[in-house]
């Protein structure tokens, strides 16, 4: 169903808003470019073709108005949003895809984007051009024997199109499908499949090209019941063609992606349902299509030879390999460990590997699904995953990360094979790890400045004069007696103001807090995890003395053990600083939906923090 022209600005608007919100939310800290860009697939078109428009938007933003298209009808429309880190700088960016139908010949105009932060225009896209041209002729197909039945009237073909390609003989069409007006057909491997094994299947659509094709409209999808599916873009709207039994047929993709069984046995990939729209301005008429059911039968790799760390549903064939951001660290630092997964098979089905890091390092598992490259074609699911972990260290010294190891099961060898980084080694020291230099080489020139004082000569050496000697010594102590009156004075008149300043400090760090998450609780801001956060680690800084921003988790629960704070309720808030952390770099629509739920937690947490401790934070 088509949209109206003046609806566009509304559903561009809307999605803009989504990634104006979460810019704020994932760069807070980070200042980025803020543009507009807007492009077609192309510039001439005849009147019963589309158009592509790709909007993309990045940076942070509040609004966007247009694009004005009084000429056009939206006939479809998709939206989606990347966000990428490279080094240390977030970029996030908005996608939106309009397919926009001419409502008449000429030169049509699709009006400029503006983007609009605190009330000003900050980007704005150029206006684009489209000629709309009248449907010329095109060369009419050869004659066949017997298309007495079909509507021969004039049928324009969008665009140029290749030269037909003669088809196998038998190939995928089934013989009893060739010479029909049209016919949809499911292709899948002919091969033994595998439970949980990724396959193949497409469904393509062949229509004779004398026919005059108005339009199709998918009536049922199929389900999929037995299956887990991904599906890849297609275009129904592209058009290849192929002579088939000296009949030339346009062939449109109407469906295609990957499936995995969920269970052995017979399983059927299910019909796709179509009804096309044939005819022209003087007729029309409806015929309705349906594929046939693919049939294949799938069973369990087998038992014999499986390895014991082996996972159902790890079938296909891989390369792991792992890698470390730094050679050196601190135990005040984190180590960035990347974990790469090639190949081609269950991608999406493999969890995170488990790291052998040695007795005083933690691997923290952190969202990287950004990194993922999966693509899907006729050999089935193929391409990259990433897992990426934040290393931490208590102990100083060489760590030795051991060997990261995946067994899976091979679909074509039909064996079971393993995959295995080289072991990893990063050196840990107890203060900032700086460049590495040879040991007894300085890395500069170094000045060494002698700093000497003379300290009066208080021994019992002879002097000539007795009494001199005697007068000195008394000098020098009646002299040291009032200084050392007034440094002790001093020293303890600020030790009493330090004391009760941390002692009023402590006092108000839960009502501060408190009051804090009631304001972000009654209206949340675009840094909501950000303000999360900073009301932890204020509390903690205020009511214990514990700077936990960038500080490794193990020391943190280390220092608010010394103070005697509950365990339980330092563990809770140790998840929501971490949850907050995952929240900020990899924003997700299920973690803002648990921002009410956040809130509360942290309340009770710090609640939990402040009356376990009582007496003991000073």
């Amino acid at each position: 169903m088509a949209w109206k022209a003046k609806n566009v600005s509304i559903f561009v608007k809307a999605m803009a808003l989504v990634v104006g919100v979460l810019s704020v939310g994932a760069c807070s800290s980070t200042a980025l470019a803020q543009s507009v860009e807007a492009t077609v697939d192309r510039n001439r078109i005849s009147e019963n073709e589309a158009v592509t428009l790709t909007i993309v938007l990045e940076g942070k933003f509040d609004d966007t108005s247009g694009p004005e298209i009084p000429d056009f009808d939206v006939v479809g429309r998709s939206s989606g949003s990347s966000i990428s880190i490279v080094n240390g700088t977030v970029t996030r960016s908005q996608q939106i895809v309009l397919r926009l139908a001419p409502r008449r010949p000429g030169k049509l105009t699709i009006g400029s984007i503006t983007m609009i932060s605190k009330g000003k225009q900050v980007a704005k896209s150029k206006p684009i051009t489209v000629v709309v041209g009248q449907d010329g002729p095109v060369d009419e197909p050869p004659p066949s024997q017997d298309d007495d039945d079909a509507l021969t009237d004039s049928y324009q073909v969008p665009g140029p199109a290749p030269a037909p390609a003669p088809a196998a003989p038998g190939g995928t069409i089934p013989s009893r499908l060739a010479g029909q007006q049209a016919f949809i057909v499911a292709t899948a491997p002919d091969r033994e499949l595998y439970v949980g094994e990724p396959f193949y299947v497409e469904y393509k659509l062949y229509v004779r090209s004398d026919l005059p094709l108005m339009g199709l409209r998918l009536e049922a999808m199929p389900r999929f019941q037995q299956f887990v599916s991904q599906q890849a873009p297609s275009d129904a709207e592209q058009v290849s063609r192929v002579r088939i039994k000296n009949r030339q047929y346009d062939v449109r993709t109407i469906w295609r992606g990957t499936l995995s069984a969920l269970q052995e046995g017979p399983a059927a990939v299910d019909s796709l349902n179509i009804t096309l729209v044939l005819g022209d301005f003087f007729g029309r008429r409806q015929q309705a299509l349906a594929s046939e059911p693919v049939e294949l039968n799938f069973k369990q790799p087998p038992l014999e030879g499986r390895p014991a760390d082996y996972i159902e549903g790890t079938i296909g064939n891989f390369v792991i390999k792992a890698s470390l951001d730094r050679a050196s660290m601190s135990t005040s630092e984190s180590a960035l460990l990347t974990v790469e997964l090639t190949g081609s098979g269950n991608l999406r089905g493999i969890s995170a590997p488990t790291i052998p890091v040695p007795e005083g390092m933690k691997a923290t598992l952190i969202p990287s699904s950004d990194l993922d490259k999966i693509v899907v074609d006729v050999g089935g699911a193929s391409g990259s995953r990433a897992f990426q972990y934040l290393l931490n260290s208590r102990n100083e010294g060489v760590m030795k990360i051991g060997r990261i190891e995946l067994s899976f099961f091979n679909a074509i060898s039909q064996r079971y094979e393993r995959a295995r980084t080289e072991p990893l080694e990063i050196v840990v020291t107890g203060h900032e790890a700086g460049p590495v230099r040879q040991a007894g080489v300085p890395s500069k020139k170094e000045t060494i400045t002698v700093i000497t004082t003379q300290v009066p000569d208080f021994s019992d050496k002879p002097a000539s004069s007795t009494s001199g000697g005697l007068n000195a010594k008394w000098l020098y102590a009646a002299m040291s007696v009032p200084i050392a009156f007034f440094l002790g004075a001093e020293a303890a008149t600020r030790i009493r103001r330090r004391r009760g300043t941390v002692g009023a400090e402590q006092r108000r760090a839960m009502g501060q807090a408190r009051r804090a998450l009631k304001s972000l609780k009654a209206a949340p801001t675009a840094d909501f995890w950000d303000d999360l956060e900073s009301i932890i680690l204020n509390f903690l800084k205020a009511r214990f003395q514990v700077l936990a921003a960038g500080t490794p988790r193990a020391v943190v629960r280390g220092e608010l053990a010394a103070k005697n704070a509950p365990e339980d309720a330092v563990e809770a808030i140790l998840d929501e600083l971490e949850a907050c952390a995952f929240a900020k770099f990899a924003p997700s629509a299920a973690l803002d939906k648990d921002r009410h739920g956040a809130v509360v937690r942290v309340l009770s947490s710090l609640e939990s923090l402040d009356k376990g401790s009582k007496g003991e934070g000073a």
